[in-house]
C-alpha cells in the first residue's frame, strides 16, 4: 500500500494517487519502516515484558491485535486476510456497547463515528455490484482498504480493556 503513494507507479485508472516520487529503495525503507511500527506495537498490546497474570479483556484485544497485523506487516495480502479484523472488529463493539451506556460524551461519540466510517470499507457494501465497478476500482486505486486497515491501530489503542473492566465491575455491583 505505502509504496504507491510515494513512488510513481502504472495502474489502470488514470487518476494520480503518488504525492511525492521517491526511489524504490527509499519506499522500501520507509515501508520496512512501518512493518518494524506495527510489529513493535505487539509489545504495547501483549505487556512489557509480557505479563504473567492477565485478564481475558486484555488477552483478546491482545490477540486481536496479532490477527490484525498479519495483513498490515505481509505484503500481498489478497482481500480475504482482511478477515483476521473480525476479532479486532467484535472487540471494539463491545467495547462501544459497554462504553456507551456510561460515557455520552462527544468524544465518544466521534469515536463510534470514526469506527462506524472506517468498518464500512470491510462490508459487502463496498462490492462492485453494489457500489458501481468503477467506484470499486477508485478505492482500490487508492487503497482505502489498507489505509482503514491501519485506522483501526488507533481505535485498539483507545479501547483500553481496563476502561471495560471497571464499567462491568460497577454494572455487577448495581446488580
Amino acid at each position: 500500500m505505502i509504496p504507491v503513494f510515494i513512488t510513481s507507479t502504472e495502474s489502470i485508472i488514470a487518476l494520480k494517487r503518488n504525492f511525492i516520487d521517491l526511489p524504490v529503495d527509499q519506499a522500501i525503507l520507509i515501508t520496512n519502516v512501518l512493518r518494524l511500527a506495527v510489529a513493535g506495537l505487539t509489545i504495547y498490546f501483549m505487556g512489557m515484558p509480557f505479563r504473567k497474570k492477565v485478564d481475558s479483556l486484555s488477552e483478546i484485544r491482545a490477540i486481536a491485535y496479532l490477527l490484525m497485523a498479519i495483513p498490515l506487516i505481509f505484503p500481498h495480502q489478497q482481500k480475504y486476510a482482511f478477515l483476521f479484523f473480525l476479532p479486532s472488529i467484535i472487540y471494539l463493539v463491545y467495547y462501544i456497547i459497554q462504553k456507551r451506556k456510561v460515557d455520552q460524551s462527544v468524544p465518544f461519540k466521534l469515536f463510534i463515528a470514526f469506527f462506524v466510517l472506517i468498518t464500512i470499507v470491510f462490508t459487502p457494501i463496498i462490492g462492485s455490484d453494489i457500489i458501481g465497478r468503477y467506484v470499486y476500482d477508485v478505492i482500490q486505486h487508492y487503497r482505502i482498504l489498507g489505509i482503514c486497515a491501519f485506522l483501526f491501530i488507533p481505535l485498539l489503542v483507545m479501547a483500553k480493556p481496563a476502561e471495560l473492566n471497571k464499567i462491568l465491575k460497577n454494572q455487577s455491583e448495581d446488580k
